[in-house]
C-alpha cells in the first residue's frame, strides 16, 4: 500500500457471518436453482442446518474468515493444528494445541492493530470513526437505510427455515455455539474479541467520551433518516445495482447530504426553515 495510507476494516461477529452464509445458501438452493450455484457455501447441505454446520468445508476451514483475510497462511496453520489428535480438553496435548492456536491468534491480532477497526454490530459509530480517521466529509459517510434493492431473503421459506435452525435466544443456540467452539470457530471468536477491544480503544482516542459519542450519533442518525428520505424520493424505483441507477445515486448523494445536514441542524434547534411571503 502507499506509505502512510489509512487501512480500514469492518469486522462482523463470526457467528453472524456463519448464520448469514447459511441463510444465503439455503435461499440459493431453492430460489435460485436456475443459476446452478455450487460453491464453498454448500448449497446442497443448506436444507439441513446441522448437516451444513457439521459438514460444510466453509465452516470447518475458516475460509473467508477474518483470520483468513488478515493472514491466509495463519488460517491454514490453525486448521492443520486443530486437525491433530488432542484427546480430552484437559490433556497436555490439548493444552499445547490451545497455546499454539492462541499464539497464531495473538500474532494476527497485532496485524489488526495497524487498521482502523469498525464493527458491523456498531455500524453507525464505526462510520463516525472512519470519518475521523480518514478525513471524510459527512457526504462520504451517510448511507440510505432500508435499501429496496437489498436481498429479499426474508421472503423465502427456505431462508426462514435456515434462520430458525440456529435457535435464536434459546438453549439450542447455546448448544450450537458450544459445538462450533470445538473447532476453528473458537479462535475466530477470540480474534473478533481482540478486534472489538481495538475498536473500543480507537473510539475513545478519536471520538472522545461516551457522552460525546452519544451526542454525535444522535445527529448522525437524524441525518441518516433525512438522507434516506431524500435518496428514495430522487431515485424512485431505480435499481442501484444497475449502471443507470448507480449513476443516479452518485449524482444524488451531494444534494441529499446537504438536505440531510440542513434538516438535522434545524430539527436540533426545533426550528422550521424561513419561507418568506409564500407562507401566507
Amino acid at each position: 500500500m502507499v506509505p502512510g495510507a489509512v487501512k480500514l476494516v469492518l469486522l462482523r461477529h463470526p457467528l453472524h457471518v456463519l448464520r448469514s452464509s447459511h441463510v444465503m445458501a439455503a435461499y440459493q438452493a431453492v430460489n435460485e436453482k436456475w443459476k446452478h450455484i455450487e460453491d464453498n457455501f454448500c448449497q446442497h447441505l443448506a436444507h439441513d442446518g446441522d448437516a451444513w454446520r457439521a459438514q460444510c468445508e466453509f465452516v470447518q476451514t475458516g475460509q473467508d474468515s477474518l483470520l483468513d483475510y488478515l493472514d491466509h497462511d495463519a488460517n491454514e496453520q490453525l486448521r492443520l493444528l486443530l486437525a491433530k489428535p488432542r484427546g480430552d480438553v484437559l490433556s497436555l496435548a490439548a493444552r499445547q494445541v490451545h497455546e499454539e492456536a492462541m499464539s497464531i491468534v495473538n500474532k494476527v491480532a497485532e496485524r489488526l492493530e495497524t487498521f482502523v477497526v469498525g464493527l458491523q454490530e456498531d455500524f453507525d459509530a464505526s462510520m463516525l470513526l472512519f470519518e475521523k480517521a480518514i478525513g471524510w466529509s459527512r457526504e462520504d459517510t451517510l448511507y440510505a437505510k432500508h435499501d429496496p434493492n437489498s436481498h429479499s431473503y426474508h421472503n423465502s421459506r427456505a431462508a426462514e427455515e435456515a434462520k430458525l435452525s440456529w435457535g435464536f435466544d434459546t438453549p439450542r443456540e447455546d448448544e450450537i455455539v458450544e459445538k462450533l467452539r470445538r473447532g476453528p470457530y473458537r479462535y475466530h471468536e477470540l480474534l473478533y474479541q481482540k478486534g472489538m477491544e481495538i475498536h473500543q480503544k480507537q473510539m475513545r482516542q478519536m471520538l472522545g467520551s461516551k457522552a460525546a459519542l452519544d451526542s454525535a450519533l444522535i445527529t448522525y442518525r437524524a441525518e441518516l433518516t433525512a438522507f434516506t428520505s431524500c435518496i428514495h424520493e430522487v431515485l424512485g424505483q431505480r435499481n442501484v445495482c444497475e449502471y443507470q441507477g448507480l449513476v443516479s445515486y452518485s449524482k444524488a448523494r451531494p444534494h441529499c447530504a446537504r438536505v440531510a445536514q440542513r434538516k438535522a441542524s434545524l430539527d436540533s434547534l426545533d426550528l422550521k426553515p424561513a419561507c418568506g411571503s409564500e407562507c401566507g
